[in-house]
């Protein structure tokens, strides 16, 4: 009896049952014996959860994410983390290939810029493992989530797809209660495409995406402009008019505007996969990933006098705003060799090459001017009596950590596993090995950074002199700037 077409899914044991039927052959005698495996078997190694390709096309999810999957496991939580442990001891892999964030600012490639680095398009089963003890599995203490890439077949397939979401898409109104939401709009459109390129011997799959997203800055807050509500800032509008008209007339410097505007979020990823049956005993396959994204980002709170985000009672300008840029290139081969019924080999290497960093918002060709906070001391109108602490009026200028911010990162991986199958027992001997290779740059306040008590310190400071400069910061305070320094 032949039986064809079986196909598994990651970690999945097959129950092989045969009926048995008369025949006109005359058996001499026909043995059937069975047992019931015990809940700990060779085959069982650990729990695990395991997501087929039609429950990603079933199920609902806005952002077309891992996570939004990976948290079909009992044990994760809503951070991205499994059985209590950060998200960030977690170990990706993409078909069995390290696929991490090695230097640690993010828990996942791309997630600065808030991108998946593989469209969910190209993905075809996704495996979540908390305590697995496959020798073979490790370098994580929360949950090892390995990704399996669709491949090319004998019949041509493909698609184009496209999805948009803006604020009419959601709920604004609870009982009688209207809350009106901010004006965003995300896009997200690519296409896929598998098939032969030599029947039954040469297969390619290749899948290319676009994410864009542009949102309003958190709180939305509008300058006061002689109306309250709880979504107009105290800052002035008249004021921080006069102020942008005062930088591009004295110092050729726009710092952007400082309400209305929107923050953007781009990306694009491309997946593209060989598969080669080299003979009935050797399988090559060779998969390239690339990712270019980037977020506009709100300027670090840190040094400020309170912060530097859009508040109830400042605005900063859109110029002191960066945008953080996360890259990658991805190359990853993979050959699976059996010889004979009693031995098999896996070799995979690899080399992942992330190139992250950051620029102002305003472009590279702005003039460089420093970074520059206004309090609210001394100009406080009626509406902003209740304000009791001094707080960040506005912020002008080049984010104070942006400069020569660069994180390039090399990883190189090697593994070999090559297991011999002697009857009850299965040996596996093998290595898996990553080097890094990191260059981090980050020069912090290099374009200086000046704080002001309100703006007619700022206006008093810029009449005795033709630069912005201020202020110096020494010793912990803001000392007035003098012409010897």
């Amino acid at each position: 009896m032949v039986r064809e077409d079986l196909f598994l899914t990651l970690g999945q044991n097959l129950r092989f049952d045969q009926k048995l039927s008369d025949s006109s052959t005359e058996l001499a005698e026909v043995t059937v014996s069975g047992r019931r495996d015990p809940v700990m078997n060779a085959d069982h190694t650990g729990a695990n959860t395991t997501i087929q390709r039609e429950t990603i096309e079933r199920l609902p999810t806005l952002n077309r994410s891992f996570s939004d999957f990976t948290r079909l496991t009992p044990q994760a939580s809503a951070s991205g983390g499994f059985a209590g442990r950060s998200g960030g001891y977690n170990n990706v892999t993409i078909d069995g290939a390290v696929f991490n964030n090695s230097f640690g600012l993010s828990g996942n490639i791309g997630g600065q810029a808030n991108a998946q680095p593989v469209s969910l398009d190209a993905i075809d089963q996704i495996q979540v493992s908390i305590a697995p003890f496959d020798v073979r599995q490790g370098s994580f203490t929360g949950a090892g989530i390995n990704a399996v890439t669709r491949s090319g077949s004998n019949k041509f397939s493909g698609s184009i797809y496209g999805f948009y979401r803006d604020q009419t898409y959601l709920g604004e109104k609870v009982g009688d209660v209207t809350n009106p939401l901010a004006n965003f709009n995300l896009k997200n459109f690519g296409f896929r495409v598998g098939g032969p390129i030599i029947k039954d011997k040469l297969f390619f799959f290749l899948n290319a995406e676009r994410e864009q997203r542009q949102d309003p800055p958190g709180g939305n807050y509008a300058a006061f402009r002689g109306t309250t509500s709880p979504t107009v800032s105290q800052a002035s509008g008249a004021d921080l008019d006069i102020l942008s008209n005062f930088l591009t007339s004295k110092y050729n410097f726009n710092p952007g505007p400082f309400e209305g505007y929107k923050l953007a979020q781009n990306s694009d990823k491309i997946t593209a996969k060989l598969d080669w049956n080299i003979s009935g005993n050797h399988r090559f396959n060779i998969k390239y990933n690339y990712l270019k994204s980037y977020r506009d980002v709100p300027p670090s709170g840190s040094g400020s006098i309170s912060n530097r985000s859009q508040t109830q009672f400042g605005l900063p300008y859109y110029g002191a705003y960066y945008r953080i840029n996360n890259n990658l290139n991805s190359i990853i081969a993979e050959l699976n060799s059996t010889f004979g019924a009693k031995y098999s080999n896996n070799l995979t290497a690899g080399y992942l090459a992330g190139r992250d960093s950051r620029q102002s918002t305003l472009g590279s060709d702005i003039p460089l001017f420093p970074l520059v906070d206004i309090g609210n001391a001394n100009g406080l109108s009626a509406a902003n009596s209740r304000v009791t602490a001094p707080q960040t009026l506005t912020s002008f200028g080049y984010e104070p950590f942006s400069a020569f911010n660069v994180l390039n990162t090399d990883t190189y991986q090697f593994g070999d596993n090559f297991t011999a199958y002697l009857g009850k027992h299965n040996v596996t001997l093998g290595t898996y090995n990553e080097i890094y290779k990191f260059t981090n740059g980050f020069a912090p306040q290099y374009y200086g950074a000046y704080v002001y008590n309100s703006l007619q310190d700022f206006y008093a400071s810029a009449a005795t002199s033709d630069s912005p400069y201020g202020y110096n910061y020494a010793g912990g305070q803001f000392t007035p700037r003098t012409q010897a320094q």
